[in-house]
């Protein structure tokens, strides 16, 4: 069973009027990296980390600092990358970590 709830036109209306219409995103030297607005698209090399270790080293290994900041490297050298979305994850995640 669904549970759903509808939110009045007239509310979501003022949500996007009061939204920006663009988002400045900066590098990690502050330097302006590229701005988030409509119509502009994006390019993202998506979730390459936990591949990178099992084509560097063989099946069933675990992502390693190294295999991320290799990866990293080489999407700094690329031109048309805008930004990276880090999935890799190295040793276990411990879910108490994240708090309540």
């Amino acid at each position: 069973m669904m549970n759903w709830v509808k939110i009045p036109p007239r509310i979501v209306e003022e949500c996007l009027d009061m939204a920006p219409g663009s988002i400045s995103v900066y590098d990690r030297d502050g330097n302006p990296g590229m701005l988030l607005e409509a119509q502009t698209f994006i390019s993202a090399p998506g979730a390459p980390f936990n591949l990178f270790g099992i084509l560097r080293r063989g099946s069933g290994v675990e992502t390693t600092m190294g295999d991320i900041e290799s990866v990293l490297a080489l999407f700094d050298y690329l031109p048309n990358i805008d930004f990276v979305m880090h999935m890799g994850m190295t040793g276990v995640f411990d879910a108490t970590s994240i708090g309540p």
